[in-house]
């Protein structure tokens, strides 16, 4: 019989094809063959999304803490030696002490409230499976503070940009991690250097209990680039807030004057109104530079732009990054990239466009589109080769999946 596998996911398969659901659905497919799969979605959304599988039970978990509930969990954290361990450790820090602690009494309560969940719908004494969480979240710590001796199941989390880098969570401090540390059974990283990272900022963490697992995506199916259109395409994809840059995007296309350019943009976000505000006082009064805002999109509408269209180069600016699913489905269609200094992005331009310095200047952003567009034909072709060659030997969750199964299996 299979194993049981739980998988808690902060999105999918709710919201509108946004969130973890580009992250997770690669998976799938894949995990319900080798598992008894069962998702529960932390979502707010009550809006299914798309990618449901008839092989995997669906869980809604809505989460709404009470002031009252609040007040509770906070005492309840000075009753607890976990509570303590963490307040020690942050006092340790002696860094925003007050502010910090109070991060951790939030977290603390999201996971006991979340365990309660646990406990009222799984015989938690007699499952022998894994709990999978896809983010390094409350929910990690709720299933490992609360596994005892007696217990035989097994809990492994994945860790990407915001449940990982601490200058990302709130305060500079990711709470609870030293706890999680000690008691998850794997930590699985998208590349070598997130996990070099994570090994720095928690030296008495068990090496043996971490893996590189990369993330995914599909075969393209065509490797040839689509329909070209009269202005050379440029494609940015991603949530419109500060840490994206977006606007470094626009005051870059704002400084080319000779070169006929379509910029799209897919995704939307609290700098929305903003970012098109800046978009029409730099770009609309430009003759050789077209743009569009196609706001947030379900997924597979993106990859029917890429089908559809010749698309000359996809960039990002982002400020900060994990492994960014966006710059892997554009290589999958051998798109060159251009792309910073961050996260897990040098590891994913290799001759297959440009990589910016980590805070570029306009004029750098400028040049770099320049240079991708008034590519000779050679050259262009070089770069799309290498792209798809880099999505099909890092990035292809046709290899990337059946690797980390073995994994789990073999837990």
């Amino acid at each position: 019989m299979k194993k049981e596998l739980i998988l808690i996911t902060k999105d999918y398969p709710y919201g509108f094809g946004g969130g973890d659901s580009v992250f997770v659905l690669p998976e799938i497919a894949s995990l319900s063959e080798h598992f008894r799969l069962s998702v529960i979605s932390t979502s707010d959304s009550d809006e299914i999304g798309t990618g449901l599988n008839k092989n995997v039970n669906y869980i809604h978990y809505h989460q709404k803490l009470s002031i009252f509930k609040k007040i509770e969990y906070f005492f309840l954290f000075w009753l607890d030696i976990c509570g303590w361990k963490e307040f020690a450790d942050i006092i340790k820090q002696k860094k925003d002490i007050v502010r910090r602690t109070w991060k951790s009494i939030e977290f603390y309560a999201c996971a006991e409230e979340f365990y309660k969940f646990i406990n009222n719908n799984i015989d938690i004494a007699r499952f022998e499976g894994i709990f999978y969480t896809f983010w390094c979240d409350e929910y990690t710590l709720s299933l490992i503070k609360h596994k005892y001796n007696k217990h035989k199941y097994k809990v492994v989390t994945r860790l990407h940009g915001r449940d990982l880098y601490n200058e990302r969570y709130a305060f500079g401090r990711q709470p609870f991690k030293n706890i999680i540390n000690q008691r998850v059974n794997r930590l699985f990283f998208a590349a070598e250097l997130p996990r070099n990272y994570y090994l720095n900022a928690y030296p008495n963490l068990n090496i043996n209990r971490t893996r590189v697992s990369r993330l995914g995506v599909h075969r393209a199916g065509r490797q040839a680039p689509g329909t070209e259109s009269g202005k050379k395409i440029i494609i940015s994809c991603s949530n419109i807030i500060s840490l994206k840059r977006v606007n470094l995007i626009i005051e870059g296309l704002a400084g080319i004057d000779d070169i006929d350019i379509y910029w799209i943009h897919f995704g939307d976000g609290e700098q929305g109104n903003e970012i098109r505000t800046l978009a029409e006082e730099k770009l609309k009064n430009k003759s050789n530079i077209m743009y569009n805002f196609k706001g947030k999109v379900d997924n597979r509408e993106v990859i029917e732009f890429y089908k559809s269209n010749k698309v000359s180069a996809f960039i990002t600016v982002s400020s900060t990054e994990g492994c960014p699913v966006s710059i892997m489905e554009a290589m999958s269609y051998g798109i060159p990239i251009i792309g910073t200094r961050v996260g897990d992005i040098p590891y994913m331009i290799d001759k297959n466009g440009l990589l910016l310095s980590e805070n570029p200047s306009v004029s750098d952003i400028s040049e770099a589109i320049r240079e991708i567009m008034d590519a000779s034909s050679e050259k262009e072709e070089s770069m799309r080769q290498a792209s798809y060659k880099l999505w099909e030997e890092n990035f292809n969750v046709d290899k990337n999946v059946p690797r980390f199964i073995q994994e789990l299996e073999g837990l």
